[in-house]
């Protein structure tokens, strides 16, 4: 089971192709994502990835509020991953997922990712910290929440969830969380989020640090000690941020 973005449309229709000439009992669920739910479709899309783990399938993001699930598995299994009744995978259901992705990916949104959409549709800012320092994270914290809501991750173990429930408009990231690597951990949040807006935190000044950071998917770096104004000044420039403030 894999996740694939309407951003990489191709290779989703490369996916349908293969599913139209499979044979096996191949189910269809299209989920909707709207209202009260907490977290974004890739969180969701995530969550029913583990649900599935092990069977042949993909959960294709149609955008920030809907999402299909064709998997080579029981329709019991689908409906208690996502929660609904799952039908046939027949040619005219293959013809309709493979219309609706390509009107989908359609607009001034084309080429972006999933949640780059949800930021760009969201009315208020998310910020994200990621660091294992409490003293970091109250500056971070203290610097950023006038700007919107501000959430902090203290391990990388917490670091790819938090950012998938979120979508922060941007990540400030510890190049050390722990026993872990913010670098990893970079590398984890684009192969999910192409187009995600990260800041590596760092006391490292070495410039193989920098061109590390940014060979992984970071914009920028931060040097601590921290300085507010260098934060807002790399925080104005994500492009899904809205500056306001008190």
């Amino acid at each position: 089971m894999k996740i694939i973005d309407n951003a990489v449309l191709d290779s989703q229709l490369e996916f349908i192709a293969s599913v139209g000439g499979a044979t096996g009992p191949w189910h269809a669920l299209d989920v909707g994502f709207d209202g009260p739910q907490e977290g974004t479709i890739v969180s969701l899309a995530r969550k029913i990835e583990k649900d599935l783990a092990g069977h042949e399938g993909a959960i294709l993001l149609e955008g920030p509020h809907r999402l299909t699930v064709l998997a080579a598995v029981g329709a019991d299994a689908i409906a208690a991953a996502c929660g609904g009744a799952p039908v046939a995978a027949a040619p005219d259901v293959l013809e309709a997922t493979k219309d609706r992705l390509v009107k989908a990916a359609r607009g001034k949104a084309a080429g972006r990712s999933t949640l780059y959409r949800h930021r760009a549709e969201r009315q208020g800012n998310v910020m994200m910290v990621a660091d294992d320092d409490v003293l970091v994270c109250a500056v971070m914290k203290n610097a950023l929440s006038r700007f919107g809501e501000c959430v902090v991750a203290m391990d990388a173990a917490s670091v790819l969830d938090l950012y998938l429930k979120t979508s922060p408009d941007c990540v400030f990231m510890d190049l050390h969380l722990g026993d872990g690597s913010g670098l990893a951990e970079i590398e984890g949040i684009m192969a999910h989020d192409k187009d995600a807006y990260i800041i590596m935190l760092t006391s490292d000044s070495k410039a193989s640090t920098a061109v590390a950071a940014k060979s992984c998917g970071a914009k920028s770096f931060v040097a601590k000690p921290i300085v507010p104004e260098r934060v807002e000044y790399e925080l104005f420039r994500a492009p899904t941020f809205r500056r306001y403030g008190s």
